[in-house]
């Protein structure tokens, strides 16, 4: 889309791991978990496990 970047990243957890609260500002977030599970919490919504 004109005007926009495309960002990609691998982010490798190890068990139990946690990532500080942060923001990606205006951006639009996806994400795959290639392997196990992950717990993500956005603004007031409720835990969401994928």
């Amino acid at each position: 889309m004109k005007g926009k970047t495309f960002t990609s990243a691998i982010v490798d957890f190890p068990p139990n791991a946690r990532a500080m609260p942060h923001r990606h500002g205006q951006a639009f977030v996806y994400a795959y978990v290639l392997e196990g599970t992950a717990r993500s919490k956005l603004d007031d919504k409720p835990v969401t496990t994928y």
